[in-house]
């Protein structure tokens, strides 16, 4: 399906890139959205881009197209160059080249399941009514805003001009149900459950939904509490947001631009040693791995 876009590298180099790299995705995803065990809205799609990426002169040229042929490969190739007589220099630009060693695929890491192209329609919309099911099944559950099932495959391909050529795939499946409770004194809450897997079977439809419902009457008996020094757990989802506010500061490039607070830190402690964060791109069956 990518085989015709190395014909951008030759290209690229033809036309005076130093360096030049060709990233391509497909994917091809549906959304099932459903109120009530009735289907209120479905989403199909099938996109597919590439993008090339040159080099020329220490300065870095980008541009992208969503077609295949010959004509719009060359026709982005020379989008990117153009680009480059207008972006800055910097030494520091350079192509990877690979490590020792067979790159991984995406079954070492186990982020495809076969299972999931194979899924018909009806068996999607099935689990998005599994999932509202399972959150109207607590008694203080009245409503649901929304109880969905999506899931997407994904090919991905990479060339350069430092030799390296590979491709692999990836399936993601999750759902995601918005309840509210509501209380005989007609006081009412919202609560919200989400989970994404890399495998159909992995999935458990059914505590999505019970984790949208648990929250939503646990809201029910909710109060203020007094200003003091105590311990907190914090659920996944508030974790998550305070790590989005300190994760630019962690980034390399904010740190050579000089644009993060932890500039002139590195192997300095700068957290609690029980903090423990971890960065891992190839994580088995981690539904960022790649």
């Amino acid at each position: 399906m990518f085989e015709r876009l190395i014909h951008a590298l030759d290209f690229a180099l033809a036309k005076g890139a130093d360096q030049v790299e060709v990233f391509a995705n497909r994917s091809i995803s549906t959304h099932v959205n459903v109120r009530d065990q009735a289907v209120e809205e479905i989403k199909q799609s099938d996109d597919m881009g590439f993008a090339v990426r040159v080099i020329k002169n220490q300065a870095l040229g980008f541009a992208y197209s969503s077609e295949m042929t010959e004509n719009s490969i060359e026709t982005t190739v020379l989008r990117a160059l153009s680009a480059s007589e207008y972006t800055t220099p910097d030494k520091f630009h350079v192509i990877g080249r690979q490590t020792e060693g067979s790159p991984l695929s995406g079954e070492a890491l186990q982020i495809y399941d076969p299972q999931i192209p194979q899924l018909n329609l009806q068996e999607k919309i099935d689990a998005a009514k599994q999932i509202e099911g399972a959150a109207r099944r607590h008694k203080q559950v009245a409503k649901t805003e929304t109880a969905s099932y999506s899931d997407h495959v994904v090919d991905v391909f990479l060339a350069n001009s430092a030799g390296f050529n590979g491709t692999y795939q990836a399936t993601y499946c999750g759902g995601a149900a918005y309840v509210i409770a509501e209380t005989s004194e007609a006081s009412s809450e919202s609560g919200f459950g989400i989970d994404f897997k890399t495998s159909f079977k992995d999935l458990n439809l059914d505590a999505v939904g019970q984790e949208a419902a648990l929250n939503a009457a646990r809201m029910l008996s909710a109060a203020p509490v007094q200003t003091q020094t105590l311990n907190i757990v914090f659920s996944p989802l508030v974790a998550i947001d305070f790590l989005e506010v300190i994760t630019p500061m962690l980034l390399a490039d904010n740190v050579l631009k000089g644009k993060s607070l932890l500039i002139g830190k590195e192997s300095q402690p700068i957290a609690s040693e029980t903090v423990t964060i971890i960065d891992n791109g190839v994580l088995p069956q981690g539904n960022g791995s790649a």
